[in-house]
């Protein structure tokens, strides 16, 4: 299946909803180091983001269809998230993006 127009409306808002979060995963930064032994905080951050975010999705497919996402729903899933990367880094670093507009 094609993820139809309702999912993908729910993605985007996803990727808007939860790149605010980032400002809250800062504030916990060394408490986060000191858990999970990371050297580079930004990508450990960054990876986070994008794992929850495309969790997030998928538990949006699940509660909209009742089924885990097909193997080919998780690539259309993943390449939606990864074409917004660089806005996603942008919101990291605090830059404007079209994201938190």
């Amino acid at each position: 299946m094609v993820l139809d127009l309702f999912i993908k409306q729910g993605v985007e808002n996803a990727i808007k909803n939860w790149c605010p979060n980032v400002t809250i995963l800062k504030k916990g930064e060394i408490r986060l180091k000191k858990v999970w032994k990371f050297q580079n905080s930004s990508d450990f951050i960054y990876g986070y983001l994008v794992g929850q975010m495309e969790g997030y999705i998928a538990g949006f497919i699940v509660g909209k269809y009742g089924k885990v996402p097909t193997s080919d729903e998780n690539r259309e899933i993943r390449k939606m998230v990864e074409i917004r990367a660089i806005e996603i880094r942008n919101a990291m670093l605090g830059k404007g993006s079209n994201l938190l507009q």
